[in-house]
């Protein structure tokens, strides 16, 4: 098993990275704004804006947003059409001296606007570990997955995981993750992104470590990037960013869609949730460090800890699971439980496919302590009531780890 350097990053650098998303919208958001202009404002020059591949605005749609750039005091960026929403959403910058406060106010109030926002800034949830005692799969003996995959290995299920890239030619990622769709301009591969395809989909083949879901497919939706080193499990993403690849999960019909990261209060962000979860996707999310954080806070969001809170789903939060380079390391935070929660609602969504996403989310609510075999075959476990016991506890969190997990702020 090939052992990566030590990806340990904690301390003031991790806690700085943390305040300065969750206090504020970071700097992007102070000189970059989202505005959302509705289709049917040009209805007559897209009545085909769904089939277009390459999608610009054309001229009215352009002179629109040219009128709104000059009334404003604003420079257009780029722009693109949230085709599950048929809205066209327009990135500005901010050039004038009005305040943000009253530029989004005025923006806000024009008919022709469906919505103004700032630029948001939202981050992955990882803290990992390489102590050697962690190297069991705590999901694979708590979860029993060596009976559950008798039941469901997820096959016919489409996981969307909108994260930092993943590299998809991973000894046991190949072949189970679908050609990635950059929504970045980047061409680096984060580690968290391949670290939470791995609890997903990685294939008992002997080599590494085996997925929740082992035949679900994955869909690679780079929406975040990493901050320094390319293989650092810390990324960022943006609201633009994140609305283009859930845009994405949406139009390839994804039946769960994967969301380790938060964030602050995301408007359209929160729609394409919304309209996901319409269209019958049921969303993970990471919880966040102390309180639930968006896109966790949401109602029709499945959130999940690596412990006990209310309307959360508690999972382990510790694993072994795949990075770039082919290899593998310890990796522990709420993103990696949200993780292996999104390969289990696979096997729940392949097994009992007219499942709704709120029922999935009460069925996980539940059960305290998670238990898959009752969620998908429960006349097997009324039958051998001794299968809801673990297989067998792996090793517990050395002291040490558990007195500084205590201290230490934590990124999930």
């Amino acid at each position: 098993m090939r052992r990566r350097a030590p990806l340990i990053r904690f301390g003031a650098a991790a806690f700085a990275l943390a305040a300065a998303l969750l206090v504020s919208a970071s700097a992007a958001a102070a000189t970059e704004l989202l505005v959302t202009v509705p289709v049917s404002s040009v209805a007559v020059e897209h009545r085909d804006f769904r089939r277009p591949p390459n999608y610009a605005g054309g001229a009215r749609m352009s002179a629109l947003l040219d009128e709104l750039a000059r009334r404003h005091d604003l420079r257009r960026v780029h722009g693109w059409p949230i085709r599950s929403l048929d809205l066209h959403c327009e990135v500005f910058e901010v050039g004038g001296s009005a305040s943000l406060e009253t530029l989004l106010a005025d923006l806000r109030a024009d008919p022709r606007v469906d919505a103004a926002q700032p630029m948001l800034r939202h981050a992955t949830l990882a803290q990992p570990y390489t102590d050697p005692l962690l190297s069991t799969q705590r999901s694979f003996s708590e979860w029993r997955l060596d009976l559950v995959h008798r039941v469901a290995r997820g096959s016919g299920a489409t996981v969307a995981v909108v994260d930092a890239g993943i590299e998809r030619q991973h000894p046991d990622l190949a072949g189970h993750v679908a050609p990635r769709a950059d929504f970045t301009g980047g061409s680096d591969t984060g580690a968290h992104g391949t670290a939470v395809a791995g609890l997903i989909v990685a294939q008992p083949n002997g080599v590494g470590v085996v997925g929740v879901a082992p035949e679900a497919r994955v869909l690679d939706l780079k929406a975040c990037w990493a901050e320094g080193s390319a293989n650092a499990l810390e990324s960022v993403c943006s609201s633009l960013s994140l609305a283009r690849a859930l845009d994405a999960a949406i139009t390839a019909r994804a039946q769960v869609v994967n969301l380790s990261l938060s964030g602050p209060d995301d408007p359209l962000v929160g729609r394409l949730i919304a309209r996901a979860v319409a269209n019958g996707a049921s969303v993970v999310a990471a919880a966040g460090a102390r309180d639930k954080t968006f896109p966790a806070t949401r109602d029709d969001v499945i959130a999940v800890s690596g412990t006990a809170r209310a309307d959360t789903v508690q999972a382990p939060d510790q694993a072994w699971t795949t990075l770039p380079g082919g290899g593998y390391d310890v990796v522990q935070g709420d993103s990696f439980a949200a993780a292996q929660v999104s390969g289990l609602v696979a096997l729940m969504r392949a097994r009992q496919p007219e499942w709704t996403p709120a029922r999935v989310r009460a069925l996980l609510l539940a059960q305290p302590h998670l238990q898959p075999l009752a969620l998908l075959d429960p006349a097997l476990l009324d039958q051998n009531p001794a299968l809801a016991a673990p297989a067998g506890a792996g090793p517990a969190t050395p002291t040490f780890l558990r007195d500084a997990r205590a201290r230490r702020h934590r990124l999930p």
